[in-house]
């Protein structure tokens, strides 16, 4: 019993030492890229640029990503010495998962936005395609959802599996996935549980194809369909949207002021998605860190 406690510590403080060290690693290249994109690209004094998709692209996106995929190999191949398979990215770009997952994506936030509509809790106020905001706005979805991804599934996860087990890393990862989102506007117990299961589904999504490319897919999706497109906040913030939204319904059925994501049916969707995604995995429960 006392070699397995001390087994279970050592496994966490090295996943603590390990992810310090990702940090310790992004923070300066990020600083610098920022610095540098913001010399070579201007913005304008505008009030409103904190939710231009460009500025927040060029001045945190973009750095980030870049800093988070260039630690994400330090760490990985060159401190840890494993495959670099484990991280998802080169085990195949494969499309008909990718596809898969942006179209459960959608049809997860359609479902929400037509139930609602036929109930009258929610109503439309307007709607303005904008080019600019809506290309800038898919964009910025991908590369945020990519660089969340690639902290939360191509870090975390094989992190957490060599000195563990698959389990405990899904579990982890999926729970500091949520913990990451108690900061944001309108948070409630059912956001933050529907955001823990989200973490479940897109972890599995890595696990289940081995590789990120679906769940950077279905994560982007899910924020652009979900907020640039339907209307909705995205965990408790508003962008600009091709058609404008008025939720009067019931918080709990329509997810408020944090958006879709705030709903029992997301609740119910993920449950079932994961279900199905885990189904699907234990018939042939392999993972990519086996060929580290």
């Amino acid at each position: 019993m006392a070699n397995q406690l001390w087994s279970i510590i050592k496994s966490i403080l090295w996943t603590i030492i390990e992810l310090i060290i990702f940090i310790i690693i992004i923070i300066p290249i990020a600083v610098a890229l920022n610095l540098l994109l913001g010399k070579l690209i201007s913005f304008p004094d505008d009030s409103s640029i904190d939710i231009n998709p460009y500025y927040m692209l060029v001045t945190e996106y973009i750095p980030l990503l870049t800093a988070s995929v260039l630690s994400l190999y330090v760490t990985h191949s060159l401190i840890f010495k494993r495959s670099w398979n484990i991280s998802g990215f080169n085990n195949g770009y494969k499309r008909r998962s990718t596809l898969d997952a942006a179209l459960f994506a959608f049809a997860f936030t359609t479902i929400g936005f037509l139930v609602m509509f036929m109930l009258n809790y929610l109503e439309i106020t307007a709607i303005q395609f904008d080019i600019a905001l809506f290309s800038g706005f898919i964009l910025l979805f991908i590369v945020q959802s990519s660089f969340e991804e690639v902290v939360s599934r191509s870090f975390m996860i094989p992190s957490i599996t060599a000195r563990s087990n698959v389990w405990t890393a899904l579990l982890i990862s999926s729970s500091l996935f949520a913990i990451l989102h108690l900061s944001n506007p309108n948070i409630s117990f059912i956001s933050t549980s529907n955001i823990f299961l989200a973490g479940l589904v897109l972890g599995l999504l890595y696990l289940r194809y081995e590789s990120v490319w679906p769940a950077i897919t279905f994560h982007a999706a899910w924020n652009f369909f979900q907020g640039s497109f339907y209307g909705f906040e995205v965990s408790g913030y508003d962008f600009y949207s091709y058609i404008d939204t008025t939720e009067t319904g019931p918080d709990w059925f329509t997810g408020g002021s944090f958006g879709f994501e705030g709903s029992l049916m997301t609740t119910t969707l993920l449950i079932a998605y994961s279900g199905y995604l885990f189904d699907s995995w234990s018939k042939n429960p392999r993972f990519i860190l086996t060929q580290s």
